[in-house]
Formats: structure tokens, C-alpha cells, sequence
């Protein structure tokens, strides 16, 4: 392996670095989620309501959904007073409520670091010119 191939194989490492850190952080808080939903339901038979429904929408007592704790505000934003509320595409509105109230936010991370996953690798490839 020549000098120029080595250098580009670690500027490709370095540039898809932050993806694979991405996939570890998602994989590894989705994984927390679900083992502590397993958890608290096979102790005390209570089941929290992960869906990315209740993330996205504000809680009915509190007023604030579990998004609201980034700093940016998602109880306020156009997405979340949609799920609420819709005015117009009231049947897209049905399907994404749909999905939404059926999937918990782990497997929504456990995709969402897949394909973070093969988005380093897809760029890892293009940047070494090497097909793993």
C-alpha cells in the first residue's frame, strides 16, 4: 500500500468518524430505553409510553412533551401542533399518527443508527476508492 492510499484510507476514517460515534451514542440509548421498558414492565407490570407519538406531543398533564427538554421547543413548532391538530391532510395525518403511536423511539434509533452506519461506510468507500 503506497503512501497516497494510506492517506486517503485514514482521511476517510477521520471524515466518517462522527457517523460511527453517531451509531454508537443512538445504539446505545435506544438500548437503555428498551431494557428499561422491559424492566419496569416484568417488575411492577407498568408500561411507559415510548412511541415517537408521546415524544413528539405534549404530555396531557404536564403540557410538555420528552422533546421539550432540548433546548429548541418542540411543543411550539408546526410539526408538533400538526400531529395535534391537523388543517389539512387529514388522511397523510392519519397514517403518520398511526406510525407514529405504533413505534417506540428505540427502534426509531436502532434505524436511525443502521443507517447512520451505512452512510460511514458508503462514504468511507467513496473517500478510500477501496470496496469493502
Amino acid at each position: 500500500m503506497d503512501i497516497n492510499q494510506r492517506l486517503k484510507s485514514g482521511l476517510g476514517m477521520l471524515v466518517v468518524l462522527p457517523f460511527y460515534i453517531m451509531c454508537g451514542v443512538l445504539f446505545y440509548y435506544s438500548s437503555l430505553i428498551a431494557y428499561q421498558q422491559t424492566y419496569l414492565w416484568l417488575k411492577n407490570g407498568t408500561h411507559i409510553d415510548t412511541s415517537l407519538y408521546a415524544c413528539f406531543t405534549p404530555n396531557k398533564w404536564t403540557g410538555i412533551g420528552p422533546l421539550s427538554y432540548i433546548p429548541s421547543d418542540w411543543s411550539t413548532t408546526t410539526f408538533s401542533q400538526w400531529l395535534q391538530q391537523p388543517n389539512d391532510w387529514i388522511g397523510f395525518h392519519n397514517i403518520v399518527i398511526l406510525v407514529f403511536k405504533e413505534t417506540p423511539i428505540y427502534v426509531a434509533g436502532y434505524f436511525a443508527s443502521f443507517f447512520a452506519l451505512m452512510i460511514g461506510f458508503k462514504i468511507l468507500q467513496k473517500i478510500s476508492g477501496v470496496i469493502y
